[in-house]
């Protein structure tokens, strides 16, 4: 049952963009049919809001910050009408912790630990006017870095299946290869309690057209 939420919960925004899509083609088909095929890049930058915050409860005292400046790339290909297909990843940063006993001097221990994730994403996205919808699946890299309390490094890796969707506005003038925009994601992992939501700035890169 666990896998069969799992699955309804991450597909229902690409198939609700195929039905879109699907809706939408047939009701243009009086139109003449646009046969451009597209490759294009868009990067966005913006800062993660940690949505779900569970802070670590220990004696020591902690300075806790949750988010971060991210960065996500996406590479799409779109072959006709508003479909684009694509895959995306960037670097998120979760959080960031700093740890001190209180002790003082030499007794004193202190520590930091930076949590980042690294998300690799299928996406389906449908644009018109300027507006683009998108819903993804994939992987998240979960990433912790960090000095120990009594000295020393620690680094260590984990994956979670994940999903995202996501809001745009992109400005790009016919005939020119770039444009700009407006994006705003919610970033959700599965078996964790890590909501993202990141509004930022998009460039849009048309690499290619034929």
């Amino acid at each position: 049952m666990r896998y069969c939420l799992f699955a309804v919960r991450c597909l229902w925004m690409p198939v609700l963009l195929l039905a879109l899509s699907t809706s939408l083609r047939a009701q243009d088909s009086v139109v003449v049919r646009d046969t451009i095929q597209r490759l294009r890049l868009d990067i966005t930058g913006g800062y993660g809001l940690r949505l779900v915050d569970e802070k670590l409860r220990t004696p020591t005292d902690l300075g806790y910050e949750d988010g971060g400046y991210s960065g996500m790339a996406r590479l799409s290909w779109k072959p006709q009408y508003m479909i684009a297909l694509g895959i995306e990843s960037g670097v998120m940063p979760i959080s960031r912790i700093k740890a001190d006993t209180g002790q003082g001097g030499t007794g004193g221990a202190f520590g930091t630990l930076h949590i980042a994730a690294v998300p690799i994403f299928f996406v389906v996205s449908m644009e018109r006017y300027g507006f683009e919808l998108s819903g993804g699946i994939g992987a998240y890299s979960l990433n912790s870095t960090g000095g120990l309390l009594r000295g020393g490094n620690v680094a260590s890796q984990a994956w979670d299946i994940g999903y995202m969707g996501a809001l745009a506005w992109t400005w790009s003038p016919e005939r020119f290869p770039f444009g700009i925009g407006v994006d705003v994601r919610l970033m959700q992992f599965t078996d964790r309690p890590i909501t993202i939501l990141m509004p930022g700035l998009r460039l849009r890169w048309n690499i290619r057209t034929w």
